[in-house]
C-alpha cells in the first residue's frame, strides 16, 4: 500500500517487490559492516540484469536501534 509522507506518495518496499515479482530471479542480501549496521541487497532479473543498494540502520531511530539489520536490509533492497 502506498503512503504518504510529508506530502509525497511512497510505494513502500512490499509493494514494489509485488510489481516486479516475475521479473525478479533472486534477491541477497550480505552484511558490509556491523557498527554501524551497513547491508548491500542485489536484485537478479530474468533478463539478467543486476541491480544493487547499500543502506545502513542509524541507531538514533528506536526502530533501527531495536532491529537494525531488518530496517537497513528492507530499505537496501529497496533502493535496489
Amino acid at each position: 500500500m502506498s503512503v504518504n509522507i510529508h506530502g509525497k506518495i511512497y510505494i513502500t518496499v512490499a509493494e514494489r517487490l509485488a510489481l516486479a515479482k516475475k521479473d525478479i530471479d533472486s534477491i541477497t542480501t550480505e552484511v558490509l559492516y556491523q557498527t554501524p549496521v551497513v547491508i548491500k541487497a542485489t536484485i537478479t532479473f530474468t533478463s539478467g540484469k543486476k541491480t544493487t543498494g547499500i543502506s545502513a540502520a542509524n541507531p538514533d531511530k528506536s526502530i533501527e536501534k531495536m532491529s537494525p539489520y531488518e530496517v537497513a536490509e528492507t530499505s537496501a533492497v529497496g533502493r535496489a
